[in-house]
């Protein structure tokens, strides 16, 4: 950290702004992990992962909530949507706010901001906006006071301001915002430099026991580092626009409407992976490479008290947690009155205990014919191949009929069917068959060269798969056709539209004998790979197009695929393309197979796969290996269902898949050592 280049009395100086806890994460740099119902270790990290407040009773610890969203729990007086959960989050606010069973001073801060009216009209019509908290006044045995702190008046920007007295006193405060912007604007416009009294007051309030919680903006506010919109762009995934919030914690950043908005898992995740390293003094706000992320749905609390998150709401909080060098993003879902624990610990994996009956085949690929000579799937991202297709030679010389025949090259076959476009202007409709086919196949040569100049130096030969009628689906079960892919040891599918391949050549209900044939490459011990449409028939069920509008989350249209692997879904263009992380996700989690499969894959055993472009994937039974310039992912689900572990891995990186003993999946990656 660049703190510490820095005098001693300046460090001095900014440690007097900051929780102590942020300074002692510095000095432990270890891991968070998850588990629940675990005895407390000693560490002060697993006492404080959220960097709250210290504590100064050793009996009453403060709570801070963080609510998603929705105008049920603020006001509408008559029949509001989730008003009885909004009830029940009141109730919990108030029991908090009781520290040792006192009576609670509630310091509520509106967004509404005072016209020309009267005072007295202003406070009237906050008591009608907010009469169900502004009720909490009338139980007189438990609630000693219930004041309003005004964010319009103009001193209370001012450290005299008379409201900030009443915050100094409050053991409950909560708050109210339109956006994440304004609260800061207010009261911390001049942190990090300076930190107010509002500030200093709120985190008094948890230090001393009490709670502070804030609706929506609110919310999103509370943390040193905000989420301020996204930055501007026009393509590729959401990404965050920071700047800094009131700081009252600052080992968690905060979203508001994780269910409502498109991106809000994009600019999550992204942030935690690639988030800038916070810098006080240069005035950038970031993320630590310990920070959580918490995503917060409408009508739902996150309560955040010393290591532990409970959840109260009608529908779910999210939890992030990064670690492994920044490879693996933990993702946790909790539900109405779920609670968690986080604590300090390593990355080891667990040890695999009794395995699953295909774990050792975790995708779900063709068993190979001759024992242990797995073949090979290699799924690229889209957009440049070069690099894996000077590779794909190499890839596929473990096959054993190569490795039978010492000096015998391998025979390839290329589609490029997924280009529909290509293949309709190289084909004149009026031709004679015979003048057709050989402009087809001149064609293909032609447009793709880059494949077809691979013969005779790398590959024997380079047979094209592509009907000279593109309307012709009768293909896929003519021998003559599938014939050169039954002498493969290799198969490639170029980019364009899945959709064009799986109608050609595909059969959900009965595979066609082209499928059949794919399948038998790798069953031989072959590579079958594709890039962009090419990886995504691989699967089973087959993403084909998403659904939403523009400031929805996305969700998966699905289609039949070709059935090379099993047990996984796929999705490439994952760094280009926004929408993708939300749909795969979701599809995991929920999984909904169109109709018409004669042996659909079971949910359970179901693996998320990503590619970004220009990289590839190549997995070869429960391993697999990063090729080219960017990331590969892999999302596994807990038996549960509530928890998704995300693995990023870069190029370069090789990884094994196997099963915990728990009948779940988890990701090693692999590295050298001495046997």
């Amino acid at each position: 950290m660049r703190w510490f280049e820095r005098s001693c009395g300046q460090e001095s100086q900014r440690k007097q702004l900051l929780p102590r806890s942020r300074f002692q994460r510095v000095r432990l740099l270890l891991t968070v992990g998850i588990v629940g119902a675990l005895s407390v270790s000693a560490f002060a990290d697993d006492l404080n992962p959220f960097g709250l407040p210290q504590s100064s009773s050793s009996t009453h610890h403060g709570s801070v909530m963080l609510h998603g969203g929705g105008n049920g729990l603020a006001r509408d007086k008559e029949g509001a949507t989730d008003s009885e959960m909004g009830d029940a989050i009141r109730e919990k606010f108030l029991q908090l706010a009781r520290i040792g069973k006192k009576k609670a001073r509630i310091v509520f801060i509106p967004s509404e901001k005072q016209g020309n009216e009267k005072q007295s009209d202003y406070e009237e019509q906050l008591k009608d906006d907010y009469w169900r908290w502004y009720r909490f006044r009338e139980r007189t045995d438990e609630v000693e006071s219930f004041d309003w702190f005004y964010p319009d008046q103009d001193d209370c920007t001012h450290e005299d301001c008379r409201h900030l007295d009443l915050l100094e006193k409050a053991t409950g405060v909560w708050m109210t915002a339109a956006d994440q912007e304004s609260l800061p604007e207010l009261y911390a416009a001049e942190y990090p430099q300076a930190t107010s009294r509002f500030q200093k007051a709120l985190r008094r309030v948890v230090a001393n026991g009490g709670v502070v919680g804030g609706l929506g903006g609110a919310a999103s506010s509370l943390p040193e580092t905000v989420i301020n919109g996204n930055e501007d762009s026009t393509s590729g995934w959401a990404r965050a626009r920071l700047r800094f919030g009131l700081a009252l914690f600052d080992g968690a950043i905060v979203d508001q409407n994780f269910d409502r908005r498109a991106g809000r898992l994009e600019r999550m995740t992204n942030l935690l992976r690639n988030g800038p390293r916070l810098n006080r003094f240069e005035e950038i706000p970031g993320v630590e490479r310990r920070t959580i992320g918490l995503g917060l749905e409408r009508y739902t609390v996150m309560i955040l008290k010393q290591n532990t998150v409970e959840v109260i709401g009608n529908r779910r909080g999210h939890i992030f947690l990064k670690g492994n060098g920044d490879r693996t993003v933990l993702w946790k879902t909790l539900g109405n009155h779920e609670t968690l624990t986080l604590r300090t610990g390593s990355d080891s994996q667990p040890m695999p205990g009794p395995t699953l009956v295909d774990s050792q085949n975790p995708f779900g690929m063709p068993v190979p014919a001759h024992a242990n000579q797995w073949g090979q799937v290699v799924l690229h991202g889209g957009k440049t191949t070069d690099e894996l297709r000077q590779y794909y030679p190499q890839l596929v010389a473990s096959h054993p009929d190569l490795m039978a025949h010492p000096g015998r090259l391998p025979r390839l076959v290329h589609c490029p069917a997924a280009d529909r476009a290509d293949l309709l202007s190289a084909i004149p409709g009026n031709d004679p068959p015979e003048i057709r086919r050989a402009r087809h196949d001149q064609h293909l040569r032609t447009s793709y060269a880059v494949w077809a100049d691979m013969a005779p130096t790398f590959f024997e030969r380079v047979d094209f798969a592509a009907p000279d009628d593109i309307e012709d689906q009768s293909s896929r079960n003519n021998p003559k056709f599938v014939a050169p892919l039954r002498k493969a040891h290799a198969v490639w599918f170029s980019g364009g539209n899945q959709r064009n391949l799986t109608k050609l050549f595909g059969n959900a209900a009965k595979p066609s004998e082209f499928q059949r044939a794919v399948i038998d490459v790798v069953r031989q011990g072959g590579v079958v790979g594709g890039s962009s449409a090419g990886l995504a028939v691989m699967p089973t069920i087959m993403v084909s197009s998403q659904s939403g509008d523009e400031w929805e989350p996305k969700s998966a249209d699905l289609d039949f695929g070709f059935g090379v692997l099993k047990n996984a879904f796929a999705e490439q263009h994952f760094d280009a393309r926004t929408g993708r992380i939300e749909r795969l996700t979701a599809q995991l989690r929920s999984p909904v197979w169109p109709d018409g499969y004669a042996n659909p894959p079971q949910p359970e055993q179901m693996i998320g796969i990503a590619v970004d472009e220009e990289t590839a994937l190549v997995i070869r039974n429960n391993r697999v290996r990063v090729i080219g310039e960017r990331t590969a992912h892999i999302f596994l689900l807990a038996r549960d269902r509530n928890t998704v572990t995300w693995h990023a891995l870069k190029s370069g990186e090789s990884a094994v898949i196997q099963e915990n003993g728990r009948h779940e999946y988890v990701l090693d990656v692999e590295n050298w050592r001495f046997d």
